[in-house]
């Protein structure tokens, strides 16, 4: 049996997991909607990174003072800019710029361990 695909029968689902976006051309930070609503995150709130020197797990610890990096909303997402940030996290990304994004998920909840409330990013 033979399925057809075309514009009546394909249709682009929007994604639903709580994920981070990264251009590491520009250094952008995108996050989701699913990744809002699961972290809490607003405008008012700033998030900075942790990296495990051990393990090279990195994390995303959300804020509401302090000296993190200030979320803006832009296109239904929150995001910022650091192209030094993406370049100190993952510098094997900015060898490959041919990538136009590299995204990673959340998981449900956070990881608690370290004494705060951290969010570990998964890679796709």
């Amino acid at each position: 049996m033979l399925e057809r695909f075309n514009n009546n029968t394909v249709f682009r689902h929007r994604e639903s997991r709580p994920s981070l976006a990264i251009t590491p051309k520009n250094g952008q930070f995108r996050f989701n909607q699913a990744a809002v609503k699961l972290m809490g995150l607003s405008e008012a709130k700033k998030v900075e990174f942790l990296k495990d020197s051990d393990s090279g797990q990195v994390y995303c610890s959300v804020m509401t003072g302090g000296k993190g990096f200030v979320l803006k909303s832009k296109n239904n997402v929150l995001c910022f800019n650091s192209k030094t940030l993406c370049r100190i996290l993952w510098p094997e990304i900015l060898d490959k710029l041919s990538y136009k994004s590299i995204r990673f998920i959340f998981p449900g909840s956070s990881d608690t361990s370290h004494g705060e409330a951290l969010w570990p990013l998964l890679n796709v």
